[in-house]
């Protein structure tokens, strides 16, 4: 997609110059570009094969070399941080699908921010989905008019 935009000779001069330029996302967006559409985040997994790169970063803690052992690790932070996200796309599809109300929402995000054991859980979740698939347990909740 090709987005035709307009620049002001300041602009242009800083580009060409090789200087640094600050466009704010609002005015981007209100000259004409088209917001980002992410698509359903409910829905967002983590790629399989990262399970690999969590077993070899593991595996690296077993290393006796410091530096191994701290790459290793800086590594498997990352990787279980992508499966918070993944966990956490699990509970917004659940809260989604059951038509939580948003004041309860934001209370339980909030206390999986500040409790680490649920916290952990929510990793758990996200790394486990890889295998068993939780958004297809899910139900819609029962409508209660019928």
């Amino acid at each position: 997609m090709k987005v035709d935009v307009s620049l002001a000779p300041e602009v242009r001069a800083a580009i060409d110059a090789g200087r640094p330029v600050v466009a704010l996302e609002s005015t981007i967006i209100a000259h004409g570009m088209p917001y980002p559409d992410f698509g359903d985040l409910t829905r967002w997994k983590a790629p399989e094969k990262m399970i690999w790169l969590l077993i070899a970063a593991g595996g690296t803690l077993i290393v006796p070399q410091t530096l191994v052992k701290n790459a290793g690790l800086n590594v498997l932070m990352i990787c279980l941080f992508i499966y918070l996200a993944e966990g956490i796309s699990i509970i917004g599809f659940f809260f989604k699908v059951k038509k939580v109300p948003f004041l309860i929402r934001i209370m339980l995000y909030f206390l999986i921010l500040v409790q680490q054991y649920l916290l952990l859980m929510i990793v758990a979740l996200g790394l486990f989905d890889l295998w068993a698939d939780f958004r297809k347990f899910i139900r819609p909740a029962p409508d209660p008019g019928h």
